[in-house]
């Protein structure tokens, strides 16, 4: 059972990761080694999701669990969702509106962002009342 801690923990490793892999750049990492990048750049956009998961980590930790588990609920399935589309997408688009795997990835992720928070604020409403 994955417990509020768990999360706050995988997420935010999982998030320092990918903004040191940010920060440096595939290249840089992998020393211009051609291989690595291919491994490290989809990884990159794969895990995406994290952040905003870890963002979301750090609102929920003091609320009430109930709040969490909610939210979670909804992580499950999201997430597959986000990869599987991810995944689907081409790795690069000649038209004139680009839908990538990254580009896909990041709308994903501001989705899952916004649609959390929305959760998270109703349900601490109806909790409250």
């Amino acid at each position: 059972m994955m417990t509020k801690k768990r999360v706050f923990l995988i997420s935010g490793i999982v998030s320092l990761i990918l903004i040191i892999i940010g920060i440096f750049g595939n290249y840089k990492l992998c020393n211009n080694n051609e291989s690595c990048v291919n491994i490290l750049h989809p990884f990159f956009i794969y895990c995406l999701i994290f952040i905003p998961t870890f963002i979301l980590s750090i609102i929920t930790y003091k609320l009430k669990n109930e709040i969490f588990q909610t939210r979670l609920k909804f992580t499950y399935v999201w997430v597959p969702l986000t990869i599987i589309l991810t995944f689907l997408a081409p790795e690069y688009s000649p038209s004139l509106l680009p839908i990538t795997k990254g580009v896909v990835s990041f709308a994903m992720s501001v989705l899952f962002l916004l649609i959390s928070l929305i959760i998270i604020i109703t349900k601490s409403l109806s909790s409250k009342k």
